[in-house]
């Protein structure tokens, strides 16, 4: 368990770090992404669950690569069996 929530701070983090780098706040990313403020809040803060659906959208709103948003540092067995 602990290894998912790393990796999903982790990844909220590497968004978080490419959204400031355009220089826009999470209310209009959120909005150009077409994801909910609040839920895109939680992702982030690494809260949720991230859907492939949602990481494309953010993945494209950023006009970035999804393997840049993903953490580089966990393996699938650990994420899974963590």
């Amino acid at each position: 368990m602990k290894n998912k929530i790393n990796f999903l701070q982790e990844l909220g983090n590497n968004i978080r770090e490419q959204r400031k780098l355009k220089k826009i706040n999470q209310e209009d990313f959120a909005k150009h992404a077409n994801i909910g403020r609040r839920h895109y809040a939680f992702i982030e803060r690494g809260e949720v669950n991230v859907s492939v659906v949602h990481l494309a959208k953010i993945s494209l709103a950023l006009e970035v690569s999804i393997n840049l948003l993903l953490p580089t540092n966990f393996s699938l067995v650990d994420l899974i069996e963590g």
